[in-house]
């Protein structure tokens, strides 16, 4: 009955990731994922902004300054173009927004945040506000020369439309663990990203509750093979497995400089590490019981990941600062 259900699970999943993908490659790219704003209040909207904001200034260490006439990529911005709009606030040049699906939104919910938006910043940075986007009688128009929404791709296609616009500043906030092809899209963003320029990436790894929803183990999805998972997950926008180790190798291989947080680790308590640590302590911020935790399931686990070091499997969340020598 087990392997009953188990099949059943696999097979409901392959069905549904490739519906997504025939759906994209039809043309429709609409999807609920990213509409993270649909569910909150206005003023959780402008927190949840300003917050994003903030972490891209304290991890990144950039200044007003460092932003002024800067081109910048946000990667996966969903329904909300905020975070994009405080940049320009600042004095950015030009932001891109380049997203693989459309997310449903409620365009009046979205004017009613980005007008009190507006009304937080000082004078100067309303003026800049105002240049990028226009919120006259409850509408909204865009000056494309200063913001441009880009969707229907990822950014493993981005070189297409970068190959002659390079940026200064790429960022992304639970995006890249939604990319089947990690490998790629890292050699696309350094394409297209200036010598000296920086990446900051918040990176969930964990399930999105695939199997965690039903009080499975938190390492559930790294017990498929990986040729199953990926017919189950790779055009769905769902997590790609990787772990820290993997994007550490991956910067390495193409000479960035980069810096690790981390933000979450497995166990009972998932509390985010506020400010996040460049290195967890055993006894401090994690114990017995959360290696233990891990071990219980290392037999099970899919080849790739069972000779992985504890710490790379209890780590459910990175920040990733990474700059181009």
């Amino acid at each position: 009955m087990a392997l009953f259900k188990e099949l059943r699970f696999i097979f409901k999943n392959v069905v549904k990731n490739q519906k997504r993908h025939l759906k994209s490659v039809l043309g429709n790219h609409l999807a609920f994922a990213g509409a993270t704003h649909k569910s909150r209040t206005v003023s959780e909207s402008i927190t949840y902004i300003n917050n994003v904001f903030e972490d891209y200034l304290k991890y990144g260490n950039l200044s007003k300054e460092s932003i002024f006439d800067k081109t910048i990529l946000e990667i996966g911005p969903g329904d909300n173009f905020g975070v994009a709009l405080k940049f320009l606030a600042l004095g950015a040049k030009k932001v891109y927004l380049l997203d693989k699906f459309y997310s449903e939104r409620d365009d009046i919910q979205q004017i009613t945040i980005y007008n009190n938006l507006r009304a937080s910043l000082n004078a100067a940075d309303q003026k800049r506000f105002d240049n990028a986007i226009s919120l006259i009688n409850s509408s909204l128009k865009i000056n494309p020369d200063k913001l441009e929404y880009i969707y229907g791709f990822g950014i493993e296609e981005g070189q297409k439309v970068f190959k002659n616009n390079p940026v200064d500043l790429i960022v992304s906030r639970a995006v890249m663990q939604e990319i089947s092809n990690t490998k790629k899209a890292f050699k696309v963003m350094n394409a297209i990203l200036k010598n000296g320029g920086m990446m900051l990436h918040k990176i969930d790894l964990r399930d999105y509750g695939m199997f965690t929803k039903a009080n499975n183990h938190q390492l559930g999805n790294l017990m498929y093979p990986s040729w199953i998972y990926k017919l189950m997950t790779n055009h769905s926008g769902l997590p790609n497995r990787n772990r820290i180790s993997h994007y550490k190798i991956l910067l390495e291989s193409l000479h960035f400089k980069s810096t690790f947080y981390i933000t979450h680790i497995f166990g009972s308590n998932e509390n985010e590490f506020i400010p996040h640590k460049n290195n967890i302590v055993y006894r401090q911020d994690y114990d017995d019981n959360h290696l233990n935790y891990i071990e219980q399931v290392r037999s099970k686990l899919a080849n790739e990941f069972k000779k992985l070091p504890a710490l790379d499997l209890l780590i459910s969340g990175v920040f990733v600062v990474a700059t181009k020598k």
